[in-house]
């Protein structure tokens, strides 16, 4: 049975709202194996975070979820969609 699916969502749930920076080498090992885009969560602390991410993921980023970094007023959403939209 084929349950299918959009995209995937990862959440390093050992850095999340941690602002300790996202585990990249482990998110490229476990989301490198589907083709499906990806979501990211889970220790985003900086722009360059997410530069990185769509560095890494190009297209294949499909979202970030970041909940402390914009509560902590580290970027705003608008920095980061400028950002991601740079890349």
């Amino acid at each position: 049975m084929s349950l299918g699916g959009s995209a995937l969502i990862w959440t390093d749930v050992t850095r999340d709202g941690t602002l300790g920076g996202v585990n990249i080498r482990d998110l490229v090992q476990v989301v490198g194996l589907s083709r499906l885009p990806v979501i990211v969560s889970g220790g985003v602390r900086s722009l360059l975070d997410l530069a990185n991410l769509r560095a890494v993921f190009g297209n294949s980023l499909a979202g970030v979820i970041s909940g402390k970094a914009v509560y902590e007023r580290v970027f705003s959403v608008p920095e980061a969609q400028t950002t991601l939209d740079a890349c």
